[in-house]
């Protein structure tokens, strides 16, 4: 507590969260009031969609990025603000922005689902949407960064199963 915080960080509003030391990037996007220790990167902007951000921070791209560039503490990643500033982010026009924002809505209501969720059936229907919906979201930010068929067998071997939105 000796160091604190902006609290505009915390208040009701559009903010991406991720904790600083992760296996996956896990950023996710909150709209209501966030309280979170020094050990959570806070990300507030009005320049950029969050949740256009929060696709492209959680991609297999950006993983792969910052599994080669970025920090590493043992098998875990450091994403500090100096790292996370760092990282190439494409600017894309309107109607990727949309396609992308679309599949972060839709990956934040499954998930939302998913914890409430009474069945296996229901869970497995769920989890096949959510798949679906990382897979054509991360073929979206593979062609934003211009990454080629063969990089694209290189990052998902490297990575294995990817992530997904939160």
């Amino acid at each position: 507590l000796h160091w604190p915080r902006d609290e505009q960080l915390f208040a009701r509003g559009p903010k991406l969260a991720c904790p600083t030391r992760v296996e996956v990037p896990s950023f996710f996007y909150v709209e209501e009031e966030y309280y979170a220790s020094r050990a959570v990167n806070m990300l507030v902007s009005d320049r950029v969609d969050l949740r256009w951000l929060n696709g492209i921070l959680n991609s297999s791209v950006v993983h792969f990025w910052l599994l080669k560039r970025g920090k590493r503490l043992g098998s875990m990643l450091q994403i500090d603000t100096g790292f996370l500033l760092s990282v190439p982010i494409p600017m894309p026009d309107k109607r990727t922005t949309k396609a992308v924002i679309d599949l972060v809505e839709t990956l934040l209501a499954r998930h939302r689902e998913l914890v409430t969720a009474r069945s296996s059936i229901d869970r497995d229907r769920i989890e096949r949407i959510i798949a679906e919906a990382d897979t054509k979201l991360n073929v979206i930010v593979y062609e934003l960064y211009g990454v080629t068929s063969a990089e694209v067998a290189v990052i998902e071997r490297e990575l294995g199963a990817g992530g997904t939105v939160r």
